[in-house]
């Protein structure tokens, strides 16, 4: 006798969601005020801008003038422009560490020779063109054995680990650049 095959049957079931999809027309709605939001958002922010940027031009270097009355604070009527500029002379200079007039430029900056750094010991040297008054323009005014490498103005130990030379402080620290140890 011969066996009969059997056959197995198998059904499977599927979920349906309980609330059905919301029409195209809601999901179309909700998509226009969604851009529609974005828009306004975007424009009050526009807005905003356009205000901020009206109300600092009055008496910025930009505006015109015929004399320094109609200039910002701290700023001057350079009546050869006709435009408000930062300095015109030495004096236009208050602060400090910007007391020199840049008359190329109109600016205040640090020094305009090396002659306008002599007061600081540490920074005897004005930098170009930055004007400032720094430690070093260059590796030749690092004359420090422990700190041979001219980085920013500033005369520092390494600049990147090739500069450290001694085998137990083998890596540049790259925030105080000094050599280090290895971190294990």
């Amino acid at each position: 006798m011969a066996a009969r095959p059997v056959q197995v049957r198998t059904t499977t079931q599927t979920k349906t969601a309980a609330t059905p999809p919301p029409p195209a027309e809601k999901t179309a709605k909700r998509s226009t005020v969604i851009v529609l939001v974005v828009i306004l958002i975007i424009l009050a922010i526009a807005l905003v801008v356009l205000v901020i940027l009206y109300f600092l031009k009055k008496g910025t270097p930009a505006t015109k003038c015929t004399n320094s009355s109609q200039c910002g604070s701290g700023l001057v009527c350079n009546l050869g422009t006709g435009f408000c500029v930062e300095c015109l002379a030495n004096s236009n200079c208050t602060s400090s560490s910007e007391s020199k007039c840049n008359t190329a430029t109109n600016q205040c900056v640090g020094c305009l020779t090396g002659a306008d750094c002599s007061a600081n010991p540490l920074r005897k040297l004005c930098a170009t063109p930055s004007n400032q008054c720094v430690e070093c323009v260059g590796s030749a005014n690092c004359t420090n054995s422990d700190a041979p490498i001219c980085l920013d103005g500033s005369c520092v130990q390494c600049s990147q680990s090739s500069d450290c030379t001694n085998p137990l402080f083998p890596t540049c620290n790259q925030l105080t650049h000094r050599c280090t140890a290895l971190v294990p």
